[in-house]
């Protein structure tokens, strides 16, 4: 897997103007004075990130969401803790409630990063948001069937109207049979390299945009 390197810039607002302070690094400029920074020692390295993202899963016990969203925060300049507090509460496909899948959200959690849509007044900003979105999510269901929790974990059939029972909200132990029973391990990988791919797209499709 080829590691890619980017060029850092830095936005002025004041005089609105883009500088280039590094040669083998990148940011990506955004809308409406909106800068995401990536670390200017990262090369970004998409298998990496997946193999990280299910040990995160499997090892260290985060749910499905903060894995994907563990996986890439330190691009975005956001620390550990507050990247698993912000997701914390997705994982079960929401609260253990199995609605759309935790890693399918972390997903979505991102895409407000590389796609942000801040100012609720930008129609095109919102529209690339939620293209973005409608794209992962389309992906991640041509692989897996569905986005939805309960179907990915055989609780209801494929594309059922049904509600599967309702559940504690209290997290089920992470054992050897837990991890044997359930997919999510894979689903995790599975979302963390749709969104790492469109990571490196924006990136790259952003540094020809500016190189012209």
């Amino acid at each position: 897997m080829t590691d890619y390197g980017y060029f850092v810039k830095q936005w002025s607002t004041k005089h609105r103007k883009m500088d280039e302070i590094e040669h083998h690094c990148y940011s990506f400029e955004t809308f409406h004075d909106t800068v995401v920074y990536y670390n200017k020692d990262t090369n970004m390295n998409i298998e990496e990130r997946v193999r990280k993202a299910k040990r995160l899963f499997k090892e260290d016990g985060y749910n499905c969401c903060q894995a994907v969203v563990l996986a890439y925060n330190d691009l975005f300049g956001i620390d550990d803790k507050t990247a698993a507090a912000m997701s914390s509460g997705f994982g079960g496909g929401m609260g253990r409630m199995r609605e759309v899948c935790g890693s399918v959200s972390g997903m979505v959690m991102l895409a407000g990063l590389i796609a942000p849509a801040a100012d609720p007044s930008v129609k095109v900003e919102r529209t690339r948001n939620y293209a973005l979105v409608q794209d992962m999510a389309g992906e991640f269901k041509k692989v897996n069937g569905s986005i939805v929790c309960r179907e990915l974990l055989g609780l209801v059939p494929m594309g059922s109207p049904e509600n599967a029972p309702a559940e504690s909200p209290e997290p089920s132990d992470r054992t050897a049979e837990y991890y044997k029973k359930r997919p999510c391990e894979e689903l995790v990988g599975i979302s963390a390299r749709i969104i790492g791919e469109q990571i490196l797209r924006f990136a790259l499709d952003d540094r020809e945009k500016n190189s012209k």
